[in-house]
């Protein structure tokens, strides 16, 4: 969209009416600049899916659907639904989870819509560290303090078990908002 241009307008391209009794003559209008306003106006209706009607809202509600298209994601502190402004939208709430890319490349992520991931996690022998557990004592048949077997001879001394096997805290730092993806 572009200014007005045509004869009798005032500072800045803007409109001006006509004053009686002086020379300010009222702003006419050519009707190339018309088209271009009805154009600017029908291009977002038309490109939103809307069919051009007399309902004053088709441009705000093109607009929204335009921003907010189908399967776009509206996040927010506030408490309300973006379907409570945009009542012709649909949207559901999606509580729990955090927003990944798509990479094509890790399983994990490769498909669009793909739910993962677990708030805890409990290791398994495979998940943990190599690590030792070292015991101090004499070697020998007889003695006083722990005592470990020669090779070959009596039962090895085993460490005692250590951890709870209770799942650990998989959380990254966060800050909670609403979530809201568009349906329909």
């Amino acid at each position: 969209m572009r200014r007005i241009s045509a004869p009798y307008t005032a500072p800045g391209n803007r409109f001006q009416d006509a004053v009686p009794g002086t020379s300010q003559k009222a702003t006419f209008f050519v009707a190339n600049w018309f088209n271009d306003v009805q154009e600017s106006l029908l291009f977002p209706i038309e490109a939103s899916g809307r069919t051009p009607s007399a309902d004053p809202n088709q441009l705000f509600c093109a607009m929204v659907d335009l921003i907010y298209p189908v399967g776009s994601y509206r996040l927010s502190e506030a408490e309300d639904s973006p379907a409570v402004v945009y009542t012709w939208q649909t949207w559901v709430e999606v509580a729990g989870r955090v927003l990944v890319g798509l990479d094509a490349a890790q399983t994990e992520f490769n498909v669009v819509g793909k739910q993962g991931g677990a708030k805890t996690h409990t290791l398994t022998v495979d998940e943990m560290p190599n690590h030792g557990h070292p015991t101090g004592g004499q070697t020998g048949l007889a003695g006083t303090g722990d005592d470990l077997s020669l090779p070959g001879q009596g039962t090895p001394q085993e460490v005692g078990a250590v951890g709870g096997g209770q799942p650990h805290n998989n959380l990254q730092p966060y800050r909670v908002v609403r979530m809201w993806r568009r349906t329909d």
